[in-house]
C-alpha cells in the first residue's frame, strides 16, 4: 500500500519517473543483448500500469497493491540482471553463468509481468464483492 498509496506520488510522480528513466537508460545501453528487449517491454508495461494507478480510487489502489509490488520487483530484478549481463562481456565461466541466469530470468520469470499487469488492471469490484466473513 505504501508503494501505491504514497511512493508513486512522491515529488508529483517525478521520483518514480526518474527511476524508470534510469532503468530505461541502462536497457538502452544493453541493446544487442537478448535480455534487454524483453525487459524494455516489461518496463513499458510497468509505466502504463503505473500511470493507471496514479488516478485510481483508494479501493482500486488497495486491490492492486500486492500485484503491483511484485510487478515492480520483477522489473527491478530484471534491470539488475541486464546490468550484470551487460558487464559480463568476457568468456570466463563466471560471466557465461551470469548471462545464462539473466537469460533464464527473462524467459522463465519475467513473463509473469503480463499476468500481474492484467490482475492489477482488474480493479477492485471482484474483491469488494466478497463479504469479509468469506475470509
Amino acid at each position: 500500500m505504501d508503494l501505491v498509496g504514497r511512493n508513486l506520488a512522491l515529488g508529483g510522480g517525478t521520483v518514480v519517473e526518474d527511476y524508470f528513466a534510469l532503468v530505461a537508460s541502462d536497457l538502452d545501453q544493453a541493446q544487442g543483448l537478448p535480455v534487454a528487449e524483453r525487459r524494455q517491454v516489461a518496463l513499458a508495461l510497468l509505466r502504463d500500469v503505473t500511470a493507471t494507478l496514479r488516478g485510481a480510487s483508494g479501493g482500486a489502489a488497495g486491490a492492486a497493491a500486492v500485484d503491483y509490488l511484485r510487478f515492480f520487483a520483477l522489473v527491478a530484478i530484471g534491470w539488475m540482471w541486464t546490468r550484470m549481463a551487460a558487464a559480463a562481456r568476457s568468456e570466463s565461466s563466471l560471466y557465461q553463468e551470469k548471462r545464462a541466469v539473466a537469460d533464464f530470468f527473462v524467459q522463465r520469470v519475467l513473463p509473469q509481468v503480463q499476468g500481474l499487469a492484467a490482475s492489477t488492471a482488474a480493479g477492485d469490484e471482484s474483491i469488494m464483492a466478497l463479504d469479509a466473513a468469506v475470509f
